[in-house]
């Protein structure tokens, strides 16, 4: 048996390693996706790191438009980062902790060029990050990549470029900040959130691969029953539109990323001679029940069937 001196130190130990991984859980330092606050499409990946007790961000890869120089200069920039690239480029300069935000320095805005006052602070895991001007401000909400947060043991960017490409997943986060979902750089995404629609976003590969994001509001508060009822509707709908054989081959109820739900996969032989695969993901939230109905030709399920799983698995509630 412990002595009562090698359980008062025991228990010290344990102290100070829970301080330190609650300091290290609040620390703003990391890989950071921007998000940009008018169009909610993610812009950047940014670096914040300490130096010297200051803080400092480096952009560190870049979301060009389609129309938008991949690896753009800063042309507009009036200091020492003119015409310098933009991917490497130290945006945050120097802030100083004060109480718990961090700022005293300046914030660059490379696609304008123009410097604001900056204040970061955490809030709900989220990196604030607020630029202003006078008494004019705009505030964006940053989203951590723990899976390329390298000083604290994770990927570096080039070990995820080459694995599992984590560095590519953008952000989709609904306007009305109930969920977010992370999905491949190289697909597409429709956002129907403001048209009030119950298919909230439509996320595509191709015009055979893809998802939608459906919420159904009013539902029973038994879920087994309402699965039942959404795979009945599902089945007939189907038959209904596109005439053939259609079966249920799997339903599961378990933990799909970080919440518990249901995973329905089900098989489509029309008559005009496709084939597909559909696979289905149930949250139920509340009174709601939150749906990735996604869809895919049978034989390219192999190939993108981990594809939907590893999306719905970044599935996340934010109330």
């Amino acid at each position: 048996m412990k002595n009562s001196h090698d359980v008062l130190l025991y228990s010290c130990c344990l102290l100070v390693t829970l301080g330190l991984s609650q300091v290290q859980a609040e620390s703003i330092t990391g890989i950071w996706q921007t998000i940009d606050d008018e169009t909610g499409e993610p812009r950047s990946v940014v670096e914040i790191y300490e130096r010297d007790g200051k803080i400092y961000g480096d952009i560190v890869k870049i979301y060009p438009e389609k129309d938008e120089d991949p690896d753009p200069i800063c042309d507009k920039c009036s200091d020492h980062r003119k015409d310098q690239k933009i991917v490497g480029m130290t945006i945050i300069d120097g802030l100083e902790r004060k109480g718990d935000k961090w700022s005293g320095s300046k914030i660059l805005d490379p696609e304008k060029g123009k410097s604001y006052n900056c204040k970061l602070w955490l809030e709900d895991g989220k990196l604030r990050v607020r630029g202003s001007v006078f008494v004019f401000h705009r505030t964006q909400t940053w989203l951590r990549m723990p899976e390329l947060n390298e000083r604290n043991g994770g990927l570096t960017l080039e070990e995820a470029e080459q694995s599992s490409n984590v560095v590519n997943l953008l952000v989709f986060q609904d306007k009305a900040e109930n969920y977010l979902i992370r999905y491949p750089h190289d697909w597409n995404l429709k956002d129907n959130t403001s048209a009030g629609h119950m298919i909230r976003a439509d996320i595509t590969k191709d015009k055979n691969t893809g998802l939608q994001i459906r919420i159904h509001g009013a539902v029973s508060a038994d879920f087994d029953r309402y699965v039942d009822s959404y795979v009945e509707q599902f089945v007939e709908d189907m038959k209904e539109h596109w005439k053939g054989s259609i079966r249920e081959t799997g339903r599961r109820f378990e933990e799909i990323g970080a919440n518990s739900g249901c995973l329905v996969t089900i098989v489509f032989e029309r008559k005009d001679g496709t084939n597909w695969f559909f696979k289905q993901y149930l949250w139920p939230r509340k009174d709601e029940v939150h749906i990735l109905q996604c869809g895919t030709p049978l034989e390219s399920q192999i190939e993108n069937e981990p594809i939907l799983d590893r999306i719905a698995a970044t599935f996340e509630f934010l109330d």
